[in-house]
């Protein structure tokens, strides 16, 4: 069921402005970072309309870093930013292709390929929730039918769920598949039979894909919104940087 958007306010005391960016700081680094209005208000971060996102100051010693283009309120989906997310922190973080796959009261998607965000013409590309997985199924708000999104019963939607990713699998072919919203919530009972029905319909040569659980939930939108500035930034392209090797003869020590 699609949702309805409704504009959110800059969260500066006294601006009734429409929010167009979402400000986060992360403490360890001194950074505050001005990313793209995240889809949904987070825990930990603050809307800003367009002028107070271009004239935060912070505290000496600390550096901003801003979203480069254009600030716009449809600008990057949930789907897509908790993909970046889990790409840059969480469980498929240094995957360079990934499939997030969000369910909930409707099912939502977001693709990383070759550690980019890909979002299509438009900004519609995976649409997982609107895979055909019935053909013979009720008609959808879409325009077609047998939709994946018509699915209830948690293990039909799980089995069904599973089915449609292979199908995507095969167009996409990620290194991982990460599993989030509510339904994902209730662990193996959903991830087992979303793995189940992905084996049973994957060429021989995807069921090797990782099926896991999303870990960076509640804040991915958050944390995407600020893996998306980080990316955009000259200055901070590659952070966060891998963790240094160990020497071999510290290792041996212990």
């Amino acid at each position: 069921m699609p949702g309805v958007r409704s504009v959110r306010r800059c969260s500066r005391t006294g601006c009734t402005n429409p929010a167009v960016a979402t400000l986060t700081y992360a403490y360890a680094d001194s950074t505050a970072v001005v990313g793209p209005l995240a889809t949904y208000a987070e825990p930990h971060s603050y809307d800003l309309c367009e002028e107070h996102a271009l004239r935060l100051t912070v505290p000496k010693g600390w550096e901003v870093v801003r979203h480069e283009g254009e600030f716009s309120l449809e600008d990057t989906s949930a789907d897509d930013l908790t993909a970046l997310a889990e790409a840059t922190w969480g469980e498929a973080a240094g995957a360079g292709e990934l499939l997030y796959a969000h369910f909930s009261h409707g099912v939502g998607c977001g693709l990383i390929v070759g550690v980019q965000l890909v979002r299509g013409v438009g900004g519609v590309a995976a649409e997982l929730g609107h895979l055909c997985v019935d053909p013979a199924g009720e008609p959808c708000w879409c325009g077609a039918r047998g939709c994946l999104e018509l699915h209830a019963s948690v293990r039909e939607a799980a089995l069904s769920a599973g089915h449609a990713l292979a199908a995507m699998c095969t167009a996409v072919n990620p290194g991982r598949i990460v599993l989030g919203g509510e339904l994902a919530e209730l662990g193996a009972a959903f991830r087992d039979p979303v793995r189940e029905g992905f084996r049973a319909r994957a060429m021989r040569s995807l069921r090797r894909c990782a099926v896991e659980l999303a870990t960076v939930a509640p804040w991915g939108g958050a944390l995407g919104g600020l893996a998306l500035a980080l990316r955009e930034s000259p200055l901070l392209a590659r952070y966060p940087l891998p963790a240094p090797a160990e020497p071999a003869d510290s290792a041996d020590a212990r």
